[in-house]
C-alpha cells in the first residue's frame, strides 16, 4: 500500500496540491454562451447540431430538445445531450450564472428570482426556476428549496430539469432527516420514471437513494447487497452511478469498522484505475479509512492526491462531492496537525477554494463554518 515516507515529501506534495487547486461545476445550470450568436446542441457523441444548418431551439423537455432547421421543427432525445448553447442569453442571466458560480448564493438567489418570470428567451424561466431550488438547497433552507422544485414543475411541467427536481426534493428530505418523506419522494421518482417515460437513469438513481437510506438505518448488509444488485443491473449503461454504488460498498465498510476490509477494497480500485476519476474516489476512500483511524499523516496524503488528480484530469471528470469532500478534510488534517508553522494558512486556502469552487456542495456549508463566514 501506498503511505507517505516522510514529512518532507508530504509537505512538498501538500503544498503543490493546494497551489494547484482549480474549479469545477457543481450543480447550477448554465447554458454556455456562443460567441456568434447561434445556438447549437452537443452531443454525447461529440457531434454538433447547428453548425451547419443554423438551428433555433424552440423547447427543452424532458425528453427531448426540440429545435428548428430553417421551418422544419425536429427534435433530439435529451438523453443523447450533452450540453446546449444558446445564443440569445440575456446578459442578466449570464451575469447570475456567473454568480452562483462565484459562490455568492443570497445574491445569485436573488437575480434567478427577478429572472423567474422572464418568458422570452423561452428557456431563461425553467433554468432560473431549477437555480432558484439549487441555491436555496445549496444555503441548507431545504423546505424553501423544496417548495422551489414544485414550483418548477407546478409552472413548467414538461421542463428539463423535472426529474433532476424530483431527485433533490428527495435529497432535501434526506439532509434535513426526514427518512420517510425522503423515501416517499425516491418512490415516486421510480414511478414518474415508469409513468412519464423518463431516462431510465433517473428511477436507478432514485434507488441509489433508496439504498443509502438503508445505511442511515444501520442495515449495512441489506445495502451491501442492494448496492451489488444495482450494479449488476445497470451493467455498463450508466458508468457514473455504477461508480457511485461501488464506492459506497467501500463505505459501508466503514461505517460497520471493518477499516481492514474497506482499506483493502479502495487500494485494489486505486492500482487497478490509475489515474482516473475511479481512482479518485478510491484515494478519499483511503483517506477516510485513515482518518477514522487517527491516522491524520496518512489521511492528508491521501486527501491531497484526490485533489491533484482533480486538477490534472479534464475539468468536471472528478465528481465535485469528492473533490470538495477531498479538499475540507485535507483542510481539516491540517487544522489539525502542527508538523509545518504554514499549517493554519493552508488549512484555511483549502476551506476557501471549496467555498468559492463548489458552492452548490454540503462541503461548501461546512467549510465556511470552519471560515466563520456566514453564507454570502
Amino acid at each position: 500500500m501506498t503511505t507517505p515516507q516522510n514529512s518532507s515529501r508530504i509537505a512538498v506534495f501538500a503544498a503543490a496540491a493546494v497551489a494547484a487547486i482549480v474549479a469545477l461545476p457543481g450543480l447550477f445550470a448554465s447554458p454556455a454562451r456562443a460567441q456568434d450568436g447561434r445556438d447549437r446542441i452537443i452531443q454525447k457523441t461529440g457531434q454538433v447540431l447547428g453548425e451547419r444548418p443554423v438551428i433555433t431551439i424552440t423547447d427543452e423537455t424532458f425528453l427531448v430538445v426540440k429545435y428548428k432547421v430553417s421551418t422544419a421543427e425536429q427534435q433530439i432525445a435529451l438523453n443523447k445531450v450533452e450540453r446546449v448553447i444558446h445564443g440569445d442569453e440575456p446578459d442578466e442571466y449570464r451575469t447570475a450564472a456567473g454568480t452562483l458560480r462565484s459562490g455568492d448564493l443570497p445574491q445569485a438567489l436573488r437575480m434567478f428570482q427577478e429572472l423567474a418570470g422572464v418568458t422570452d428567451p423561452p428557456w431563461v424561466q425553467q433554468y432560473s426556476l431549477w437555480n432558484i431550488g439549487v441555491c436555496l438547497q445549496s444555503l441548507g433552507k431545504y423546505a424553501e428549496a423544496i417548495a422551489a422544485y414544485k414550483n418548477l414543475e407546478a409552472k413548467v411541467p414538461t421542463s428539463r430539469f423535472l426529474p433532476d427536481a424530483m431527485l433533490e426534493m428527495g435529497k432535501c428530505h434526506f439532509q434535513s432527516g426526514n427518512a420517510a418523506a425522503a423515501k416517499a419522494a425516491f418512490e415516486t421518482l421510480q414511478e414518474a420514471t415508469r409513468a412519464k417515460g423518463f431516462d431510465p437513469v433517473w428511477g436507478h438513481w432514485a434507488q441509489y437513494w433508496l439504498i443509502r437510506l438503508l445505511e442511515q438505518d444501520k442495515a449495512y448488509d441489506r445495502a451491501l447487497t442492494e448496492y451489488n444488485r444495482l450494479q449488476g443491473l445497470i451493467g455498463t449503461d450508466f458508468p457514473k452511478l455504477a461508480n457511485e454504488c461501488r464506492m459506497r460498498v467501500g463505505n459501508v465498510y466503514i461505517q460497520q469498522k471493518d477499516i481492514g476490509r474497506a482499506r483493502q477494497f479502495f487500494q485494489g480500485i486505486a492500482e487497478t484505475e490509475d489515474g482516473t476519476a475511479l481512482e479518485a474516489a478510491a484515494r478519499l476512500g483511503l483517506g477516510d479509512c485513515a482518518y477514522d483511524e487517527k491516522k491524520l499523516e496518512e489521511a492528508r496524503y491521501n486527501f491531497l492526491w484526490t485533489v491533484t488528480l482533480q486538477n490534472r484530469l479534464p475539468e468536471g471528470v472528478v465528481a465535485p462531492d469528492v473533490a470538495a469532500k477531498a479538499m475540507y478534510y485535507a483542510g481539516l488534517c491540517f487544522e489539525v496537525m502542527k508538523d509545518n508553522e504554514k499549517n493554519g494558512a493552508r488549512a484555511r486556502d483549502l476551506y476557501k477554494r471549496v467555498v468559492d469552487d463548489f458552492a452548490t456542495t454540503e462541503w461548501a456549508m461546512r467549510a465556511r463554518e470552519r471560515l466563520g463566514l456566514r453564507p454570502r
